[in-house]
C-alpha cells in the first residue's frame, strides 16, 4: 500500500499537513470560519455498517450509520482541510480514502459499494488532491521500496548492521525525490490548494533566518485566490516576523520518559545535546531512526545526549513504535504529557526536526538530517 494514496495510511502527508495544521490553528492563525456539508452515497450499504471521518489534525471526528448507501456529516470549518473518511461495519472489508472539504457543501458518490470508485461532483478542491497525491506515488514507491528491502536484509542478516546502514544511506535519494516531485507540482499548478501546503511544507525544511528565496518566488508565482486565504497570508507573515532560535538559547524543558521520571534539558549543559521530534506515524521520522542508533552507539555518553521528543498524542503507539524501532537506549519523551510546550517553544510545525545544542546551552544547528546530521557531528570531533 502506498502512502501517496487515496487509500489509508497516509503517513507522509499526515507528516506535511498535520503538524502545519495544529500549529496554524493553535496560534489562532486562521480567523475566517464556516460549516462544510459532506452528503455521500456509496452503492447500496446499509446500517449497521458506518461512516467515519476524521479531519488529519484530529480537530473534528464524528461517524454515522449508512442507510441504503447515503451518509451526512456536518461540521465547522475554517479554510480547506484534508479529512481521512472510512467505512467500516459487517460484511465490508474497511475501506478509507483521504478528502478535502471546505466551507461549502460536497457531494460524494459511487454505483458500487466501494469508497475507492467514489468521485465528487464538481470539486476543484478533490481534483488538486487526487492531483497532487498522483503526482506524489512516485517518491512515496520509492521510499517504501526502500524500506521493505531493508527490512528483508535485517531479517535475513541480522548481525549485519553495516549493510543496513548503507542501505539508510539511499533513503536521502527518497527526499530529494519528494521534493523535486513537489516543486514541480507547485510550478505547473499555481491555482491549487495543495501548491501552497507543499510550499509550506518545503518552507518548514528550511533552517530558520536561511529560507531558500526560489520558495518565496515559487510563493509569489502563486495565484490571488491561492495567496489570499487566510493560509497563504497568515503562514508567511508569521514565519517572517518569527525569532530565529539558531545560535539563541535553547529553551528550557521539563519532559517525562519512558518509565515516566523526569527530564530536565538544562540538567544536560555540559554536553551536546541533539532534540529530535518525531511521531509514531510519520514515515519519515522512523526511517531516521536506524541513523540515530548509529549514533548513539558511536558518540560518548559523557559528551553527548540524544533526547527524542514524540508529539504523539496516544502514549501505547509511542511506546510501541519504541519497542518496534529499539530506540529506548536514549532519552525518550512525550511532549503531549506536558501540554506539548516542547513543540511550542521550538516552533515545531513539521517533522521530523532537529535541534542541535552545544555544551553551553545554545542551539547551534537546526533541521540537520541523515548524512548532513552525520557529517555536521564528525566535525565537531566529539569523539576525540
Amino acid at each position: 500500500m502506498t502512502l501517496y494514496s487515496n487509500q489509508f495510511p497516509l503517513r507522509t502527508l499526515i507528516c506535511l499537513l498535520a503538524v502545519t495544521f495544529s500549529t496554524m490553528l493553535v496560534h489562532g492563525q486562521v480567523q475566517t470560519s464556516g460549516k462544510f456539508v459532506l452528503h455521500g452515497k456509496i452503492g447500496t450499504i446499509n446500517a449497521p455498517v458506518k461512516a467515519y471521518l476524521f479531519s488529519v489534525d484530529m480537530k473534528f471526528q464524528d461517524s454515522t450509520f449508512i442507510d441504503h448507501g447515503n451518509f451526512t456529516f456536518r461540521g465547522p470549518i475554517s479554510g480547506p482541510r484534508v479529512f481521512r473518511l472510512g467505512i467500516v461495519g459487517p460484511g465490508i472489508t474497511p475501506q478509507g480514502r483521504r478528502i478535502a472539504l471546505d466551507s461549502d457543501s460536497f457531494y460524494l458518490y459511487s454505483a458500487t459499494n466501494n469508497l475507492s470508485d467514489a468521485h465528487f461532483d464538481h470539486s476543484k478542491l478533490n481534483d488538486d488532491l487526487s492531483h497532487y497525491l498522483e503526482q506524489m506515488a512516485l517518491a512515496d514507491s520509492l521510499n517504501q521500496a526502500l524500506m521493505e528491502l531493508r527490512t528483508k536484509i535485517v531479517q535475513k542478516m541480522p548481525s549485519d548492521r553495516e549493510t543496513g546502514d548503507i542501505l539508510y544511506g539511499y533513503q536521502n535519494l527518497y527526499f530529494r525525490v519528494r521534493e523535486r516531485l513537489q516543486r514541480i507540482y507547485i510550478a505547473n499548478n499555481p491555482d491549487s490548494y495543495f501548491s501552497l501546503m507543499a510550499l509550506i511544507g518545503l518552507i518548514n525544511e528550511q533552517q530558520p533566518g536561511s529560507i531558500d528565496t526560489s520558495l518565496i518566488n515559487a510563493y509569489d508565482r502563486l495565484s490571488d485566490r491561492i495567496k489570499n486565504t487566510q493560509e497563504g497570508v497568515n503562514f508567511f507573515k508569521t514565519t517572517a516576523n518569527e525569532s530565529s532560535l539558531l545560535n539563541t538559547t535553547a529553551p528550557d524543558l521539563s519532559l517525562r520518559d519512558t518509565k515516566g521520571n523526569l527530564v530536565v534539558l538544562s540538567a544536560l549543559r555540559g554536553k551536546y545535546v541533539l532534540l529530535d521530534f518525531w511521531a509514531s506515524w510519520c514515515a519519515p521520522c522512523r526511517a531516521e531512526m536506524p541513523l540515530l542508533q548509529k549514533i548513539f552507539q558511536q558518540m560518548p555518553a559523557d559528551k553527548f545526549k540524544l533526547f527524542s521528543i514524540s508529539i504523539d498524542t496516544d502514549r501505547e503507539k509511542w511506546l510501541s513504535a519504541i519497542r518496534q524501532d529499539g530506540t529506548g537506549a536514549w532519552l525518550q519523551t512525550l511532549d503531549a504529557l506536558n501540554g506539548e510546550t516542547a513543540k511550542s517553544l521550538y516552533h515545531v510545525k513539521t517533522i521530523p526536526m532537529s535541534f542541535l545544542i552545544d555544551p553551553s546551552g545554545k542551539i547551534t544547528a537546526v533541521a540537520l538530517r541523515g548524512n548532513e546530521l552525520s557529517e555536521h557531528l564528525r566535525r565537531l570531533q566529539i569523539n576525540n
